[in-house]
């Protein structure tokens, strides 16, 4: 067997740097949508001319926001560590040794 040496090309190199922020995105807009769906099936349901009887009370708002977060955080968390919420990102960087450097890419992304 020769021991081969593959370098990486230029996508490899463009695919490790954008890895993280494009996992913090779909997260935090699995977040978003899921989130405000259920705010804008609660509210619409509850007028009555668009549905006969309600759909969703503040439980089901609840319960919605919950499954969000929860569905936010199992996409991005094997990859980026699933912040989701800038706040979280800027806590973990002032007293849990994230690298500033990427605060600004999680903050944007």
């Amino acid at each position: 067997m020769h021991d081969v040496q593959v370098e990486p090309n230029w996508w490899w190199k463009y695919r490790q740097i954008l890895r993280e922020p494009t996992a913090e995105f779909a997260g935090t807009m699995l977040l978003v949508i899921f989130g405000t769906g259920v705010n804008c099936q609660a509210g619409l349901s509850a007028n009555p001319g668009v549905a006969s009887s309600p759909k969703g009370d503040w439980a089901s708002v609840c319960l919605g926001w919950g499954a969000a977060i929860a569905l936010g955080a199992w996409v991005s968390g094997g990859v980026s560590g699933g912040h989701i919420n800038p706040a979280i990102t800027l806590a973990f960087a002032t007293w849990r040794g994230f690298p500033w450097k990427k605060v600004p890419v999680y903050i944007l992304a």
